[in-house]
């Protein structure tokens, strides 16, 4: 079927939707183009699980899944100098677990290095290292227990804590406000995929 778009922004938020979920294929003159299939493809989830007690006990208050956030400029070039074997902190490439949180509603960009906000001086929560629900899924679960009130609205993952040499954030996903009290605790469950194709 010919789909018709009012402007090329209509049409690139077709495209934006579109290979979200599968190839778009477009017809033209010369043959038909495929758009959103490439070698390996990158999904995000966070998972959030709300406690009224510290280290994840109590009662479980609320939970939310958060899919396709930002990934950042900063672990894509990271991993290129990897791939090419560049000297520096090469060895923090399977650290990517250290958790932090946030009370900023700045929007997520690329160009992202850290939660925008930190929950006060709260240190950071180094996550499990595991395969997620597939053994192309790695995930990290980190608890963040919280010793004052505070409206948490952004997470962060990085390969080492903030300030250290050679620290580089993977991800930063934004949420609808999560109001925690003092003694209350999240448990954070980061996941990235990856899918081949081709």
């Amino acid at each position: 079927m010919m789909m018709k778009y009012q402007n090329i922004l209509a049409f690139c938020e077709h495209v934006k939707r579109s290979c979200r979920t599968k190839p778009l294929i477009l017809n033209c003159p010369n043959g038909p183009i495929e758009l959103g299939k490439g070698l390996i493809n990158a999904h995000t989830s966070l998972g959030i699980k709300v406690f009224d007690g510290p280290d994840g006990t109590g009662n479980l208050v609320e939970t939310r899944t958060i899919d396709d956030k930002v990934v950042t400029t900063a672990f894509v070039n990271y991993l290129v100098d990897v791939f090419q074997g560049s000297t520096g902190p090469r060895d923090l490439v399977d650290d990517f677990k250290y958790h932090e949180s946030g009370e900023s509603t700045q929007a997520e960009a690329v160009g992202d290095t850290a939660c925008i906000s930190l929950c006060g001086t709260l240190d950071w929560a180094a996550g499990t290292q595991i395969e997620g629900s597939s053994g192309h899924t790695y995930r990290s679960v980190a608890t963040i227990t919280y010793n004052t009130t505070y409206s948490v609205t952004e997470h962060a993952i990085h390969n080492s804590t903030g300030g250290t040499t050679g620290d580089v954030i993977m991800d930063r996903t934004l949420f609808s406000v999560v109001n925690v009290k003092n003694g209350w605790s999240i448990e954070f469950t980061f996941d990235i995929s990856l899918t081949a194709g081709g």
